[in-house]
């Protein structure tokens, strides 16, 4: 029996990455979809080693355009012989700024890249679920800022929230076809990323004042993608499971306490 396929965004990412090593050892094949070839080749190079049982389909395409991801589902078909099972978005595009200097091309550059994306995704997935005539998974990641209004992130706030709000819709309209469609939200998740925004000084300060007392690890997003994608989750659609180690739950207190 073959090994069910999953296609990952940003397969050459931080969190695509961990996504694809805890996928593989789960029992899956792999198609992994990145615009930056070389990235890709390190991630093929580390399945290799972690899960060499796993077949591994790197393919070069910008997440972000429909067209490209398209194409990229589809070849991930023919290179397996078979229609995909599982499809993750881990694509985003995350902006930061105030909202009295959001320009409309802001706020658009970071709902394409990021709502955008998930859909560029999620049609040609579940286009091919549906012309194989079987159920499937397709899992987002999204962001706590869906939900929160942080200061400063206007357009990520604003993309979060539309990229929620797409993921339930399509969890609505495919129930039909039982394609489950679910949303990771982590918090802060410490990443190579991470560091185009925040100094080692400040990451540190952040870790050792979180509730759980550190950072998210991409391994910890990558765990709730693969039991979304599991047969445990067969019942589970249109939700969100949050991934931030309680950071939400702290930032509930009242102003000047919680008495």
């Amino acid at each position: 029996m073959s090994r069910p396929l999953a296609v990952v965004t940003g397969g050459g990412g931080g969190i695509g990455g961990a996504i694809a090593v805890a996928l593989a050892a789960a029992g899956h094949d792999l198609a992994l979809i990145d615009r930056d070839g070389a990235a890709l080749d390190a991630a093929v190079a580390r399945l290799a080693v972690a899960e060499p049982a796993a077949r591994v389909e790197p393919i070069v395409a910008d997440a972000s355009d429909p067209a490209q991801v398209a194409d990229a589902v589809e070849h991930a078909r023919a290179a397996a012989g078979r229609a995909l099972d599982v499809a993750v978005g881990t694509v985003s595009h995350e902006q930061h700024g105030g909202a009295l200097e959001l320009s409309p091309l802001d706020l658009r550059a970071g709902v394409d890249g990021t709502a955008g994306a998930a859909l560029a995704l999620a049609q040609p997935a579940a286009r091919q679920l549906i012309d194989a005539g079987k159920p499937g998974r397709i899992v987002l990641i999204g962001s706590l800022h869906a939900t929160l209004a942080f200061p400063g992130t206007a357009a990520y706030n604003t993309a979060e929230a539309a990229l929620l709000a797409l993921a339930r819709s399509l969890a609505r309209d495919l129930l039909p076809h039982r394609i489950a469609v679910n949303v990771v939200e982590p918090g802060w998740i410490e990443t190579p990323g991470e560091r185009r925004f925040h100094s080692e000084e400040r990451l540190a300060a952040a870790a050792a004042a979180h509730p759980w007392g550190r950072l998210g690890r991409a391994e910890d997003v990558a765990a709730a993608v693969a039991f979304l994608a599991s047969p445990g989750a067969e019942y589970v659609t249109g939700t969100t499971l949050r991934v931030d180690g309680g950071m939400s739950l702290a930032m509930t207190e009242l102003p000047g306490g919680t008495s």
